[in-house]
């Protein structure tokens, strides 16, 4: 069983310049939600942190990340609310105070975002564009990436309808009944479900 790590990342004051506390994880803690839970509790919350401020390696556009939710699994009007928070300059966090944003890294170098979509969504209605301005969590593995099998987690119940399928082919909307919680995908990336957002005169309407 491979080496997890947890790293939570916030933006500073300087462009590409970010605050950095990575923690690794017990191998008893199996799953990605696992590693979250364990950082949440017991490195979090016991305040054993230690950020480091860097250089951002890698600038990655918010309208390049995998989306795992289509829009009709979105509530829009939490959307809408958490676009005039971020308006008024204020950062999204969970009760516990972690970043709403959470993600991993696949083999095939894609970020995918299992936690987060609404914030994602209301800072790129913000005209935030990239993911060093908000805060976020990563959990990697000793060689970074996750394999397939751990990203098809992410479907919960539905998983094992993806045993022999691309898991990237398909969607999770928790929000809908049982039979169709899980779809063909129709945005590839953050960036076409914020246009579908855009695009859409009523939603548009309602959120601007």
């Amino acid at each position: 069983m491979s080496k997890k790590y947890v790293s939570m990342i916030m933006p500073s004051n300087e462009e590409f310049i970010i605050d950095i506390a990575k923690s690794k994880i017990p191998k008893n803690e199996k799953t990605i939600y696992d590693a979250i839970g364990f950082f949440e509790d017991e490195i979090f919350l016991k305040s054993r942190l230690n950020f480091s401020r860097k250089k951002v390696e890698e600038k990655i556009l918010l309208k390049d990340l995998i989306n795992l939710h289509d829009i009709e699994g979105l509530d829009l009007n939490k959307i809408k609310n958490l676009k005039k928070t971020i308006s008024k300059k204020n950062h999204i966090f969970s009760n516990s105070g972690l970043p709403n944003v959470k993600l991993v890294k696949t083999l095939n170098n894609n970020w995918v975002v299992f936690d987060g979509h609404h914030t994602i969504n209301a800072y790129m209605l913000n005209e935030i564009r990239f993911l060093s301005e908000i805060p976020h969590l990563i959990v990697e593995t000793d060689s970074i990436y996750f394999k397939e099998e751990s990203i098809k987690l992410f479907y919960g119940k539905h998983a094992k309808k993806l045993k022999n399928q691309n898991w990237s082919n398909y969607v999770i909307n928790w929000n809908e009944i049982n039979k169709n919680q899980l779809t063909l995908r129709k945005h590839k990336n953050f960036g076409e479900l914020n246009n579908s957002i855009k695009d859409h005169p009523i939603i548009f309407n309602n959120l601007f």
